[in-house]
């Protein structure tokens, strides 16, 4: 039988971002860790009703972890904002299908072979994103 990954415990995260450790703030991290795909405000408000925080606390606190690097936002289409936990030690990128709105994770990322170009321009590379938009097969064998 194969074992569940460990996941960080949010009072630990929350101390090491020296960030002070709430009710609220401990249930948004929670979601997140355990999210597979990115969410929206709207997913996290969703998932946290039944612990009492409202939509305005749902928006500060992800705010707050955006800002102390925690949490990193995401554009993925022209409607919503999404968000993930920021797993330094995983990095990855995006595969969305713009019909069905799934979510993939991939590992590769072209940054490597990018850097020499890139370099020509921009003395220093402090972050970047990568999504890539299509039909997933499942969509597109239903069309």
């Amino acid at each position: 039988m194969k074992s569940l990954p460990t996941l960080p415990i949010p009072i630990d995260i929350l101390e090491q971002y020296v960030i002070k450790n709430t009710h609220p703030r401990r249930v948004v991290l929670r979601v997140l860790l355990v999210a597979t795909q990115p969410l929206t405000v709207e997913d996290i408000y969703q998932k946290t009703i039944k612990d009492g925080l409202n939509e305005v606390t749902v928006y500060r606190t992800l705010n707050t972890f955006v800002e102390k690097g925690i949490v990193r936002q995401l554009f993925l289409d022209d409607r919503s904002a999404y968000f993930e936990y920021e797993n330094k030690q995983k990095h990855h990128h995006h595969l969305v299908c713009t019909n069905c709105r799934k979510v993939v994770d991939f590992a590769y990322c072209p940054l490597p072979s990018l850097k020499k170009n890139v370099s020509t321009t921009l003395s220093t590379i402090q972050k970047h994103t990568l999504e890539i938009f299509g039909i997933c097969k499942p969509c597109s064998r239903v069309a």
